[in-house]
């Protein structure tokens, strides 16, 4: 006997992947900078976590990964497996709790906020680790951790930006589509 999925099946999955292509179109709206571009890529991922939940959340990000590592040039720098080893990769991976700590964010401000912050926090974690990583081991520069943290400050008021006009559009959103 086959089985086929519900209508709310068939939405989520459909959404799911919605999220994944709004991540790719995240990546090609970006301000140049190094080491790492500025994009939308974090507004998209918390979006899908705000409005599918953790598990879908994760699972839209994973697809994108997947077709990113596929060879499909839908990351900021490009795809392909060798885009591992690129000092950004590691903000990709970031991806993934962050969606899942978004899918979190339900109940009042101040809960949504606390865990739209703690899921930008891992990903600024994985993302800087994976960087000085890269930078030090791979390409052999010598670069402190120090150094990349302050570096990194230029992103905070745009990601502090980007939490703060998720909510809203978020819970209107999420009434419209009733999930």
């Amino acid at each position: 006997m086959v089985m086929f999925p519900s209508k709310n099946g068939i939405k989520i999955l459909i959404l799911t992947s919605f999220f994944a292509i709004l991540t790719y179109i995240g990546a090609l709206i970006q301000v140049p900078m190094y080491p790492a571009p500025i994009s939308l890529q974090t507004l998209f991922v918390m979006f899908a976590g705000l409005l599918l939940g953790s598990k879908y959340g994760v699972l839209s990000q994973l697809l994108y990964i997947f077709l990113g590592l596929l060879g499909l040039p839908i990351f900021t720098g490009g795809g392909g497996i060798g885009y591992v080893l690129t000092p950004t990769f590691g903000f990709i991976i970031g991806f993934l709790p962050l969606a899942y700590f978004s899918g979190f964010a339900k109940g009042n401000n101040f809960k949504v906020i606390s865990m739209l912050l703690l899921g930008n926090l891992i990903l600024y974690c994985i993302g800087i680790t994976y960087l000085w990583f890269i930078l030090n081991k791979i390409a052999g520069n010598d670069l402190s951790l120090i150094t990349l943290l302050k570096g990194m400050t230029i992103y905070l008021p745009g990601d502090l930006l980007k939490i703060f006009i998720t909510i809203p559009i978020a819970l209107k959103i999420r009434k419209r589509l009733n999930i």
